[in-house]
């Protein structure tokens, strides 16, 4: 068997094991290679959107790490990549016009759509998008906030969009909160709000009204409190009076029953 690295004494190396090592190899023939990085970082995503299906299933989450922890690890670029993936699929058909009998949830679930089969690059690209958070850095995580309010908030219209979104940021908000990035965590929370009244003044009827809700209510609960009570305030006396209605207890507000 061909090893990657000799045998050696790593206690006295620059790196810690042949992991690190590895890693850091591949980071730098990454930067070094001919191409536009944002170019570099979309194609390092799509090792997992198109060759998935050529991906053994018990080996898939390993790629999808490998993938997380390499453009974590690479300058912020080649997040642009990765950014530029999540446009185009907020921006397609299978989210602003969508036609498959799963729900979002569903859909969104990489367990149920690799094991099934189902064709959800959805799945996938949150997936690559959640270990790469994972691994990421303090100054990495706080640029999750001037992603979601100046790239992908301004093209959401649809409720699927908005659901895509909440599955994407919503399994972090616990991380800025115990690593103590409160502002950030306000501010994203307050962005949330601002999402729902996009789609809300967008959609004639919202079907996932109630999931939506109980998340607000989770992070009201769990990290907010009444700090950006304000905020939500003044976006809950915009809405339609059925979420008015179900977010009572987070903005005390006058419904207008008879709209």
């Amino acid at each position: 068997k061909v090893q990657a690295f000799p045998a050696m004494d790593w206690r006295f190396s620059e790196f810690p094991n042949e992991g690190a090592h590895g890693l850091y190899v591949t980071c730098v023939e990454l930067m070094v290679l001919p191409m536009d990085p944002t170019t570099v970082g979309e194609q390092l995503v799509d090792v997992i959107l198109e060759n998935s299906c050529h991906i053994p299933g018990d080996k898939l989450p390993e790629w999808i790490n490998a993938v997380g922890i390499l453009l974590s690890y690479l300058p912020p670029i080649f997040w642009d990549g990765l950014h530029n993936r999540i446009l185009q699929l907020l921006e397609s058909d299978l989210m602003t016009k969508w036609s498959s009998h799963l729900t979002p949830t569903e859909m969104f679930d990489l367990s149920q759509v690799d094991s099934q089969k189902i064709d959800s690059p959805a799945a996938y690209l949150l997936a690559v998008i959640h270990s790469t958070w994972q691994h990421a850095g303090f100054n990495q995580l706080c640029g999750i906030l001037d992603l979601v309010r100046d790239r992908l908030i301004p093209v959401i219209r649809t409720e699927e969009q908005m659901m895509f979104l909440l599955h994407m940021v919503g399994p972090f908000l616990q991380r800025l909160h115990t690593d103590k990035f409160m502002r950030v965590l306000f501010d994203v929370t307050i962005q949330l709000y601002e999402l729902l009244l996009r789609v809300d003044q967008s959609c004639a009827h919202l079907k996932y009204m109630d999931t939506v809700c109980d998340l607000l209510y989770h992070i009201k609960y769990q990290f907010t409190g009444d700090t950006v009570k304000t905020d939500a305030e003044r976006v809950v006396r915009q809405l339609r009076p059925a979420l008015q209605l179900r977010l009572r207890f987070i903005a005390q507000v006058p419904i207008n029953k008879t709209e």
